[in-house]
């Protein structure tokens, strides 16, 4: 199993048969920054996002169906 924060400064986790590792990986001050770039590039004629729609419909299709159950959990403490 694999556990990281995703804004925070956790470390990532690495869970296995084996034991345990972790990773203290420094984090990007601007993460989303990247993909934002090849983006401006492509409109502006110089390169080629490799993100389509396609690509985030599966991404999001993936993060739905990794929270489900958390998410699911939440609905219940509403109550």
């Amino acid at each position: 199993m694999v556990s990281c924060s995703t804004f925070g400064k956790t470390p990532v986790r690495l869970e296995t048969e084996k034991g345990v590792e972790v990773f203290d990986l420094p984090k990007p001050e601007h993460v989303q920054q990247p993909l934002i770039q090849t983006i401006v590039d492509e409109l502006r004629g110089q390169g080629k996002c490799p993100s389509t729609g396609k690509t985030a419909a599966r991404t999001a299709w993936v993060i739905d169906e990794t929270l489900r159950e958390w998410r699911r959990s939440l609905m219940g403490k509403e109550s």
